[in-house]
């Protein structure tokens, strides 16, 4: 029998908050503290911070001062921003790959 693989810590703190982002739970605008966060999931800071940092590269929160971040909801505005830089990326990409295609 194989070890049962769990993911890292981090990952799933990364997944809970994501998750809370999506549904709304965790509004736009609002802040959010490493201890409390740790306190609530019941976890050291360590993964918090780490979850926190792949959030924030993800564009879901952003950094503040004090070991807090600020939630970057999903709004209209930001999702049309958001596949409208998608749809660039994609036009880019697509030309690229054109010249390789004719070889």
């Amino acid at each position: 029998m194989e070890s049962v693989k769990l993911p890292p810590l981090k990952d799933q703190v990364a997944g809970a908050l994501r998750q809370e982002i999506f549904a709304r739970h965790l509004e736009d605008g609002q802040e959010l503290a490493q201890e409390e966060i740790a306190r609530t999931l019941g976890v050291s800071r360590i993964p918090v911070r780490e979850a926190f940092l792949m959030l924030e590269s993800e564009g879901l929160l952003e950094r503040l001062p004090n070991r807090h971040v600020r939630v970057v909801g999903l709004t209209a505005e930001r999702l049309r921003q958001n596949f409208a830089v998608l749809a660039a990326l994609e036009g880019e990409l697509a030309a690229l790959a054109v010249p390789v295609l004719q070889r």
